[in-house]
């Protein structure tokens, strides 16, 4: 818990909240896309503050997140457990969030590399809305049409709910094709811990 604050770099840390937790700790999230906390709010463990997003000196949707204790950045600690050291390089260290964003029973995060198209069915007849690049919850996956290149393919769609939503449609339970999936191989629809999406 602890008092939130907005803040604005365009050049580097782009929209960003720190958070004062008192006895001289502070945490930092830059390169947000959004806020979803005023200026000033009192914060809880658990609640939203902000979307990822790519703003300021950043080349891709992540957090940037930094511990501080009276000013100097600490190695972070989540859960008791030490982050360092840390990776050189994505995709080599992986963190679930146990803090209750809507992960739930029934629930598999997933990255995905770029806005995708969400349709009514596991094929591209349709569409319905946008799933916007970055961390998502997916329910299940599905057997359907073939998305990709000629290369880089994926017949497993994935069932999710949409960020946006075209007018008339229906963003729920939209299927979304496992081809976005940052991180696995072609016909692969796994989690970002490495577990099979169970089937539907």
């Amino acid at each position: 818990p602890g008092t939130a604050y907005r803040h604005s770099q365009p050049s580097g840390a782009g929209n960003y909240i720190s958070i004062d937790h008192g006895g001289g700790w502070q945490t930092y999230y830059f390169h947000l896309n959004a806020f979803s906390v005023a200026n000033g709010a009192q914060v809880g463990q658990g609640q939203q503050i902000g979307t990822t997003g790519s703003t300021g000196n950043s080349s891709g949707a992540h957090i940037h997140y930094e511990q501080l204790l009276n000013g100097v950045g600490q190695n972070i600690v989540i859960n008791g457990q030490s982050l360092s050291p840390y990776p050189g390089s994505y995709y080599n260290k992986y963190l679930t969030s146990d803090n209750g964003c809507g992960g739930g029973p029934g629930k598999y995060w997933v990255d995905t590399f770029a806005n995708a198209t969400g349709y009514a069915a596991p094929n591209t007849a349709d569409a319905q809305g946008i799933l916007n690049a970055g961390t998502n919850y997916v329910y299940c996956k599905v057997w359907g049409s073939r998305v990709g290149t000629a290369t880089q393919f994926n017949h497993w769609w994935l069932r999710t709910d949409l960020d946006s939503v075209y007018a008339g449609k229906n963003g729920r339970n939209a299927y979304v094709s496992a081809y976005y999936l940052s991180r696995w191989g072609n016909d692969e629809a796994r989690d970002n811990n490495g577990t099979v999406i169970p089937n539907c």
